[in-house]
């Protein structure tokens, strides 16, 4: 029998926490309490010890060690201690918590969720409710904007329809479009190709549309949060945990060029930013390519999570906030509040049955393209007509030459796949194209014992007999076609962005270059040579 059988432990625990030398943790435990048996009388010489587990998060290894022990007092069978533990000291920790963090904003690049943002400025205040989808670049953002007077009515002029839509070939942006309005007009939207990336990052960093949760924000040269603080010289770990939420973060800190950047990561929540800030000072905020001088003294930006929720293993931040404040002097100049909202969080979407990536406008929509200018394509029945594929200049490059047989009927005779072909498009009205045909009739002959066959086509319609006429007077020694059909058509699937245009093949006739210069000809021969 066992008179002195424990059955109650009292403990009284306080733990203090501070971060060193990077991600290493030191704890300051206290600990006091009772040890008592069935009776309730005390035990005295009770051996009391604390073990201090250490977790490598690299090997997943657990090292068990003992950090105090000590033993009941005879009078009242109490206890108490104070113990300092310290994890081991590992080199890279700055950067494994930063990149930490960064393997937790991945979840962000293949996901989908509803969101809701509400944007605060002084007594008005504007909603955005958004589908948003993400697919690595591919992101849309499909929604409606309400925007609300100071006594709480819906402003419809600045209400309406939201359509961001990015794929990895083209962009689409629905200017804001309100069905409701009494003065209808068709909704307009706006194609873009060459300035795809830069269209994905504006509305990516635009507060409204979320990007802020990913450490997203404006002014920054296109870097989030895990950017700066990666790219930073100087880099500063506070020693003190601080709590978020009830949750322990180690505060990071960076001084870069664009300003003061802090970031609280909370390594117990998958390392997410439970909060991070930027603070600007004068020429710290960059846009449209460079740093500006814009009237402030001081710029900040400060986003704060406000809950965090565990959907399918991973900590995903639900709601949150965000105030973006710009000062000069004691002058408020302008002080946004926003607050996001995350629901129906999917983080292994079904991206065929969203439909997501592909255009949704209203019917009727008029849409242009940056690269198409003076032309209009207007969505009819899940389309645009005319085709906005018949209108964009193609990369020939790597592609098989198309087809000659529709300028000349058996053009595509007068050469075969044993030689390189060098195609010319041109217009016998303009100087340059006239300049570059005699200069190519010149060198014929040094480029027949070079293997390279010569194709000439008069890119615009012309008078064939006027054609002919000007040929035969300079005694052309090579094949010239015409296009037949719709001239502007036919330059944009030839890829044709100004005349003359050269292109030139290898002996496959797989395009190898095009848009060059004469005097470049023998260097892209040569490549082509060197290439076998």
């Amino acid at each position: 029998m066992c008179a002195n059988k424990i059955v109650a432990v009292s403990l009284v625990l306080l733990v203090s926490s501070i971060c060193h030398a990077a991600t290493q943790q030191v704890k300051q435990v206290t600990c006091a309490g009772k040890v008592v048996d069935v009776q309730v009388r005390p035990i005295a010489g009770a051996k009391v010890s604390l073990n201090h587990v250490v977790y490598d998060e690299s090997t997943r290894a657990a090292d068990s060690k003992l950090a105090i022990e000590t033993r009941t007092t005879a009078n009242d069978g109490g206890f108490s201690f104070t113990a300092t533990l310290e994890g081991d000291s590992q080199e890279h920790d700055f950067e494994l918590l930063i990149d930490k963090y960064n393997s937790c904003n991945k979840k962000f690049q293949t996901i989908y969720y509803d969101l809701e943002t509400t944007e605060q400025f002084g007594s008005e205040k504007c909603v955005y409710s958004f589908k948003y989808c993400s697919n690595n670049e591919k992101k849309q953002w499909i929604g409606y904007r309400t925007q609300y007077s100071e006594d709480g009515t819906v402003n419809q002029g600045l209400s309406g329809l939201l359509r961001d839509i990015y794929s990895d070939k083209v962009g689409v942006h629905l200017q804001l479009y309100n069905p409701e309005r009494e003065n209808k007009r068709p909704p307009n939207a706006v194609l873009v190709r060459s300035s795809l990336d830069k269209y994905l990052q504006d509305y990516t960093e635009h507060p409204p549309y979320g990007g802020s949760i990913a450490g997203r924000f404006w002014g920054n040269n296109g870097q989030s949060i895990y950017d700066l603080l990666k790219g930073a010289q100087n880099l500063t770990l506070h020693d003190k945990v601080t709590k978020i939420i009830g949750h322990d973060t180690c505060l990071i800190e960076a001084d870069t060029q664009y300003g003061i950047v802090k970031a609280w990561i909370s390594p117990n929540l998958d390392y997410n930013c439970l909060k991070w800030e930027i603070i600007k000072g004068p020429n710290q905020y960059y846009r449209d390519g460079a740093f500006v001088n814009d009237e402030f003294t001081k710029c900040t930006a400060v986003y704060e999570a406000e809950k965090v929720k565990q959907i399918d293993g991973q900590y995903i931040i639900t709601p949150a906030g965000l105030n973006y404040r710009v000062d000069d002097g004691d002058i408020v100049l302008s002080n946004l509040k926003y607050h996001f909202h995350l629901k129906n969080i999917d983080l292994n979407p079904d991206y065929e049955a969203l439909k997501a990536f592909e255009i949704q406008l209203p019917e009727g929509t008029v849409a242009t393209h940056e690269e198409v200018p003076g032309i209009q394509f207007r969505w009819t029945n899940g389309k645009f007509v005319p085709n906005v594929d018949d209108y964009l200049y193609k990369n020939l490059i790597g592609k098989p030459l198309p087809s000659l047989e529709g300028f000349m009927i058996g053009l595509e005779q007068d050469y075969n796949k044993e030689k390189t072909l060098l195609v010319c498009l041109w217009d016998m009205q303009q100087r340059p194209s006239r300049n570059c045909l005699l200069q190519l009739s010149k060198r014929a002959q040094e480029l027949k014992a070079k293997k390279v066959s010569i194709v000439a086509v008069q890119a615009s319609k012309v008078d064939q007999n006027a054609l002919d006429k000007w040929l035969k007077k300079f005694n052309i020694p090579f094949p010239v076609g015409m296009v037949q059909t719709d001239a502007e058509k036919t330059r944009f699937s030839w890829g044709v962005k100004s005349l003359p245009w050269l292109i030139l093949t290898d002996r496959e006739h797989v395009v190898v270059t095009e848009g060059f210069g004469l005097d470049e000809l023998n260097t892209k021969i040569s490549e082509i040579e060197n290439a076998k």
